[in-house]
């Protein structure tokens, strides 16, 4: 409960209330109409410590203030002017010991005093007082009869009608403020809707303007109405860089309902990390919302994400891949299709990948090696050497999916036992005049240049195989060539059949010497027209025609 401002604070008889001079007081009827050339008295002073007059001792339930009779009290006009030869009334007599009922109990601030019912109270003849004084007749005396009353006040009644009349006439509605392109446009109106006051006004909404409120908002006094101009906004949407009108510049549903009128009407579409601010120079990325299945740690979440890839579409769930994991069937940045090209749903696995490092000691060999051999005539039997298998330590790298290892790839080796390969020697000793009989025999191209000194050992011949093919360095006939290497094969002494070419054009130089050889010493050097023109076919005489 608050205090009541009508309490004072508890009794203090030293204090005094500031009273004035109580000869410097005006007459009543001076007060309800002031001299405004009379200056306002000034309070007197009050001695210090004296008991103020205004205030009653300390709290004494019997103690009754002075009441006059209340039959007694002159009425307003005799107050007003006073008759000089009544006498003031004397206080009634009232009971000792019977509490005053003009007393409060001892002091309580959250008291009230008793307020009066307002009813009763008299009321003045609405000119601010009584009868006219003494001083009013000595300045200004008049008097309004009864009659005069009830005619001022038809008057003043249709004064009224007619001022109220003249009002509504000249109303033109509703006041209606409209903020524009920078501009405030003030405007009375009678038309329903916002929409119809801008058509008024002439204001043009564009396709995509905005107003606050909306245009179908009925009008009422004192409406403000802002026009919002829409701005173009580039936009990289599903990955596709395009642009889109709009009136807000904040990140929120507006925006998002914009661009998905434009472009995925019916669609939904979100931000995947929305923008502090929308500005007409920063793009802003919208993606379609896209609904699946990711099987992840052994759950299976259901995701419905404004994603444009895998990646993001993890991100936007919480999951962050490993430098190895790994998503099947699409990949982490491929993009995130809303549907399978089936029409069936999109299920995704995230393959938790870790690797494993294992080191292994394992024997090993080293590959054959054919070898040639200068000082071994090349018609001597091919020369083995065997080598011998040695130890080695491995580092493999496993790889294991989700726990279960699905692969291992060997990354190091080093040799602990070193092993040594097998080795075939073949002899690249000749007889020099193979290379003269070569170049005699297919020194020349088909235009008579020369190949070389040492002949063209891939010379084809007339074609492939055939009675006058002949191929080869030395051109030896291919009938010649098949015999001799079937021979030399059945032999097992230099290398086995895959070896030996079928043509002795694709054979190496050496194996084309050691058939030249077998013919020579079956024919002698007069099996070649060149053996003849050099003279060698006469050292030999096995064929000198």
């Amino acid at each position: 409960m608050r205090e009541s401002p009508a309490r004072a604070e508890p009794h203090d008889a030293t204090a005094w209330l500031p009273l004035p001079d109580f000869a410097a007081l005006p007459p009543l009827d001076r007060l309800l109409i002031p001299d405004p050339e009379v200056e306002h008295a000034a309070p007197r002073d009050t001695p210090v410590g004296v008991p103020s007059p205004a205030r009653a001792e300390p709290h004494d339930a019997t103690a009754w203030l002075p009441l006059p009779e209340l039959e007694e009290l002159p009425s307003v006009d005799a107050l007003l002017e006073p008759d000089p030869t009544v006498e003031p009334s004397v206080p009634r007599e009232v009971p000792v010991g019977v509490p005053s009922p003009a007393r409060a109990e001892p002091h309580d601030a959250t008291t009230w005093l008793p307020l009066p019912e307002l009813d009763p109270v008299p009321v003045g003849d609405g000119n601010g007082g009584g009868p006219p004084t003494r001083w009013h007749r000595r300045t200004r005396r008049f008097h309004i009869p009864y009659r005069a009353l009830l005619t001022l006040t038809a008057v003043a009644g249709t004064c009224a009608a007619i001022y109220l009349g003249v009002t509504v006439l000249l109303d033109k509605g509703a006041d209606v403020t409209i903020r524009v392109d920078g501009q405030r446009i003030s405007t009375e109106t009678k038309v329903a809707k916002v929409a119809d006051v801008l058509e008024d006004e002439g204001v043009q909404l564009g396709e995509y303007d905005r107003t606050v409120p909306d245009p179908s908002t009925p009008i009422e006094n004192k409406l403000s109405v802002k026009v919002l101009r829409s701005f173009a906004v580039p936009v990289a949407f599903d990955g596709t860089p395009t642009t889109i009108q709009t009136t807000y510049r904040e990140a929120g549903q507006g925006f998002i309902d914009d661009a998905a009128e434009q472009l995925s009407p019916g669609g939904r579409i979100g931000f995947l990390d929305p923008p502090n601010r929308i500005t007409d120079s920063t793009p802003v990325v919208v993606n379609t919302f896209k609904s699946g299945v990711l099987l992840v740690d052994g759950q299976t979440i259901e995701y419905d994400s404004p994603a444009h890839t895998v990646r993001e579409m993890l991100a936007d769930n919480g999951i962050t891949p490993g430098a190895g994991d790994v998503t099947r069937p699409p990949g982490l940045d491929d993009v995130l299709m809303p549907m399978n090209s089936d029409g069936s749903r999109v299920v995704i696995a995230l393959i938790r990948v870790q690797n494993e490092t294992i080191e292994v000691v394992e024997p090993y060999t080293l590959p054959d090696e054919f070898q040639p051999d200068a000082n071994m005539d090349v018609t001597a039997p091919y020369r083995f050497v065997a080598g011998k298998g040695g130890t080695q330590l491995v580092t493999y790298v496993l790889t294991n999916e989700n726990g279960v290892v699905t692969g291992q790839a060997r990354v190091a080796w080093a040799p602990i036992d070193v092993a040594v390969a097998n080795v075939t020697y073949y002899g690249t000793k000749y007889n020099e005049r193979w290379d003269k009989i070569a170049q005699c025999e297919t020194g020349n191209d088909k235009d008579g240049l020369p190949y070389g000194p040492m002949g063209n050992w891939d010379h084809t011949g007339s074609g492939n195989r055939g009675p006058n093919t002949y191929q080869g360095g030395t051109g030896i006939w291919s009938g010649n060539w098949d015999a001799y290497r079937n021979e030399i094969i059945a032999e097992g002494q230099w290398g086995v059949a895959e070896a030996w070419p079928k043509d002795a054009n694709q054979a190496t130089k050496w194996q084309q010497i050691i058939v030249a050889e077998r013919i020579k010493d079956d024919h002698g050097w007069g099996a070649w027209g060149c053996g003849k023109t050099l003279g060698y076919a006469k050292e030999d005489g096995k064929r000198i025609v």
